[in-house]
């Protein structure tokens, strides 16, 4: 396609490494600890950009990107999603609550122990909490993250103080609640607004 952008909706439409940066309402820069980064590798660098068709009233685009860069870190880091894309959440409910549990040894993106050290939890506009946590062999349970009250206009992405090893026989658990009264039809997974999310970016060493 000789034109600028792409003609399709969702996805870079092109082979990418992973997402390397990701911006949403509420949400500022986002600086990582000392020492620690995200190598972008070669090739294009494709933005994903999600408008607002019925208020643009036909203006230009003037978003801006920003990155920090350092010739080196001595420790480098990923985003790794964790993710319920199975969501069929049914309508007129005023709480609706998912869960969706990864064995880490099942993960083919998983090789090795690994740090986790910072969490980015999305959902959309019918979302009203979120929380993920780790299970481990022995049945003993840390937090990732929680949200007991999820603002679409709020969504921030956080640095953990000190990271959390996770190891191959943990099970990452996420857990969503919704409230679906304001619609008549199922919700599913799906990038738009009016669709939902349950989904935590995890920033890790892998």
């Amino acid at each position: 396609d000789p034109a600028p952008g792409y003609a399709c909706f969702g996805g870079a439409g092109i082979g990418v490494r992973g997402v390397l940066a990701a911006w949403a309402p509420g949400a500022g820069a986002v600086l990582l600890p000392e020492g620690v980064g995200i190598d972008p590798g070669r090739g294009p660098l494709v933005i994903q950009i999600h408008y607002n068709t019925l208020t643009s009233d036909g203006r230009a685009d003037r978003t801006r990107v920003r990155l920090a860069s350092a010739a080196s870190a001595s420790t480098s880091v990923r985003i790794l999603p964790l993710a319920d894309a199975s969501l069929s959440l049914p309508p007129r409910q005023p709480l609706v609550s998912t869960s969706h549990e990864v064995g880490v040894a099942s993960s083919p993106l998983v090789t090795r122990p690994f740090q986790v050290f910072g969490v980015y939890p999305h959902m959309h506009t019918l979302g009203r909490a979120l929380h993920a946590e780790v299970r481990h062999a022995d049945g003993s349970t840390e937090c990732l993250l929680d949200v007991p009250r999820w603002d679409f206009d709020w969504q921030l992405f956080y640095l953990r103080e000190r990271p959390l090893t996770i190891r191959e026989d943990d099970t990452l658990v996420l857990r969503c609640d919704y409230d679906t009264t304001s619609r008549d039809e199922t919700v599913r997974w799906g990038e738009g607004t009016a669709d939902e999310m349950c989904l935590v970016g995890l920033l890790v060493d892998l």
